[in-house]
């Protein structure tokens, strides 16, 4: 299918200025021409949409959402099904497409189902990458326990995030990547929403966020992650995954034995 976007104003994203009068070309779910309407030739088979005194621009992209339901109010979060609290979340999803958010990192709360569900126009959303969970350590940002001295899931459909000590820690990125996550979110510092905890407190040990990598490891590692990585000629290599910008530049790489950022093909 073929449409054609005419008469907005187009940001394209590139130039300085927008284009006053603009027509876009997308040929099923591709933007085949863009640019000033006397430039873009619109096919005869086109559907047409007039964006007259509109503005048309690509789509945005949020790093950082939860776009799953839960109520704030702890009694009525108590009293909610989890199956309400997905049907909610899918308005959560739609509203945040219709911000002009095409694609989002979801950064825990939303499994891939949701994702599917997005993917396969059951419910309409921006393309997901996933982390399904932030892992926590106890106490930590993403422990739900409350001074009452029970546990409150806020998503009751994921499993617990808590992991201390670098065996539970590998055995939960391993649960997260099965299940299906884009990326591994890791709680460094304390929240904002966490009861027992500061926001600006660091949280983890470096042994613990080090992933080691021994003579006959194998790490089956997503494409296009980032990591930090050290290695010695006596020692084992390590991963450390940031998955927020900013990047270390390429002037700033340093040899593998002292430490560097790179791209990992394993």
């Amino acid at each position: 299918m073929t449409t054609a976007i005419t008469g907005g104003q187009l940001v394209t994203g590139l130039d300085s200025d927008p284009i006053p009068n603009s027509t876009v070309v997308i040929v099923d779910d591709r933007i085949a021409a863009a640019g000033p309407a006397a430039d873009v030739t619109i096919p005869a088979d086109a559907n047409t949409i007039d964006a007259a005194g509109h503005t048309v621009l690509p789509g945005l992209i949020d790093c950082h959402v939860h776009s799953t339901y839960r109520a704030r109010d702890v009694k009525q979060h108590l009293l909610n099904t989890p199956s309400y609290n997905i049907l909610r979340s899918t308005q959560i999803i739609e509203e945040t497409l219709a911000c002009g958010i095409t694609s989002a990192r979801e950064m825990s709360g939303a499994d891939a189902g949701f994702r599917a569900a997005i993917d396969e126009q059951l419910i309409p959303g921006p393309r997901l990458q996933i982390s399904i969970l932030m892992i926590s350590q106890t106490g930590g940002h993403g422990d739900y326990w409350v001074p009452a001295g029970m546990h409150i899931p806020k998503r009751a459909w994921l499993h617990s995030p808590v992991a201390d000590g670098p065996e539970e820690i590998r055995k939960l990125v391993r649960h997260v990547l099965m299940a299906g996550a884009d990326f591994v979110k890791v709680c460094t510092s304390g929240g904002i929403t966490s009861v027992t905890d500061s926001w600006d407190e660091p949280q983890y040990t470096v042994e613990e966020t080090t992933v080691e990598a021994g003579p006959g490891d194998v790490l089956t590692i997503p494409t296009g992650w980032r990591f930090q990585f050290s290695a010695g000629s006596d020692s084992p290599l390590r991963f450390l995954c940031y998955t927020s910008p900013p990047w270390p530049g390429e002037d700033e790489a340093v040899p593998a034995d002292y430490g560097g950022l790179g791209d990992a093909t394993i």
